[in-house]
């Protein structure tokens, strides 16, 4: 019992001091940044502003739908931001962010930079490649072993939630980068067979980070699409029972969820006294409006769920929903009939089915925010549709029911 309990507080130690790492980090890092003079950066931030308020604030792309439109009225603020006004403290100027503290702004770390040498068009051109290089990294990563059906599945939810217009914003960027990223780091660590502790740690990691560098958009994809590769990977080991899949689940989202909440407060708690303003009680009273049905609209739990819902399927795919559903349903009862061990695989899905079910919970949870930017939080559901992917492609085996297929046209012959 003794060394149980050195064991348990010994762990909790490591996270307490990852957590002050990586919160020591974030405070100092935006320091730094500004640091810098305004005067380094305001010419590329006036012609950036130009630049966006001659596109207009929610410019439609591709399609003249709600759920085609990029958040410019937002990146403006990012922007604006970056001047820090009157030339003072570094501290005070990072905690303040002129006036919007209830945030990190930890995007302001790679931004200030960038504006000291490029303008918002420029900026939009090296984040649009970087982030393409990096999916198609992720997804080599993901598709190794010669098995491509997570990579797929992972292709598949980013189609349906409109990926395609997230690399021209810095405001939908953030946490897709950041998914990337943590992504690549568990497939990275699975690979390396980490312990279950230093995972924690990890999800635990993402989780922070994800509150530094966030502005309330989608952050829940930088848990639930490792989470989902991890849980292919673990699909796999015969020691794979469905009750420690489900605790490996649990673990890792208190983890991510401990670590995304209590960067938030302590920016709340930090931010209140440096600046002297309080902060906490602003960000407690967002807090409180964003997770009731009222503020800029009354919204109850299935308003908000119907609005996020309506976001994957602006794409005209409730045409063809009936379809998918049948053709989805009929290769399952022919995978069943070819493959014995179809239904076997049906306990090593749920798991992955729960993870689906998260955004849906953040939704009800935010109930006013996910109402309100329904065209843009929708984006999280690419959880729900990689998880449905991942289901259908696990528990179908193609190589078995193709050789059923050719042994069965082998006999007729």
């Amino acid at each position: 019992m003794m060394h149980f309990k050195r064991g348990l507080s010994g762990r909790a130690l490591h996270y307490i001091a990852l957590f002050v790492v990586l919160n020591l980090a974030f405070f100092l890092s935006m320091a730094l940044v500004f640091s810098m003079p305004d005067s380094d950066v305001r010419v590329n931030v006036e012609r950036s502003m130009r630049l966006l308020d001659g596109e207009g604030g929610y410019p439609r792309i591709f399609s003249p739908g709600d759920y085609s439109v990029l958040d410019s009225v937002t990146d403006t603020i990012m922007i604006g931001k970056a001047l820090k006004g009157e030339e003072g403290n570094a501290f005070f100027a990072a905690m303040d962010v002129s006036g919007y503290g209830r945030y990190w702004h930890g995007y302001q770390v790679l931004l200030r930079p960038a504006l000291r040498f490029f303008q918002y068009h420029e900026i939009r051109m090296i984040q649009g490649t970087a982030l393409l290089l990096l999916l198609a990294y992720l997804l080599c990563l993901a598709g190794r072993k010669g098995d491509a059906k997570p990579a797929l599945a992972l292709m598949l939810s980013l189609c349906v939630t409109n990926f395609f217009i997230v690399p021209m914003n810095m405001q939908f960027s953030n946490m897709h980068f950041l998914m990337m990223l943590a992504s690549i780091a568990a497939l990275w660590a699975a690979d390396r067979r980490w312990s279950a502790h230093r995972l924690g740690l990890l999800f635990f990691g993402m989780g922070a980070c994800a509150a530094f560098f966030d502005l309330l958009t989608t952050p829940l994809i930088t848990l639930g699409v490792p989470l989902l590769l991890l849980l292919w990977r673990r699909a796999g080991r015969p020691d794979a029972a469905l009750r420690g899949e489900l605790a490996f689940v649990a673990a890792k989202s208190i983890a991510w969820g401990c670590g995304y909440g209590f960067t938030f407060a302590l920016k709340w708690a930090l931010g209140t006294l440096v600046t002297g303003t309080n902060i906490m009680a602003d960000a407690l009273s967002q807090f409180g409006l964003r997770t009731s049905g009222g503020g800029d609209g009354i919204f109850t739990v299935q308003e908000a769920l119907m609005g996020n819902l309506r976001g994957i399927l602006s794409l005209r795919l409730e045409m063809f929903l009936p379809w998918i559903g049948g053709c989805i349903l009929l290769l399952l009862g022919a995978a069943v009939l070819l493959d014995r061990t179809t239904l076997a695989r049906a306990p090593k899905v749920l798991p992955m089915l729960l993870v689906g079910t998260f955004p849906y919970v953040w939704y009800a949870a935010f109930r006013n925010h996910s109402g309100v930017h329904s065209w843009f939080t929708f984006r999280g559901q690419m959880i729900t549709v990689m998880a449905a992917a991942c289901s259908v492609l696990y528990m179908i085996h193609g190589r078995a029911c193709a050789q059923k297929i050719k042994g069965f046209f082998q006999k007729r012959s």
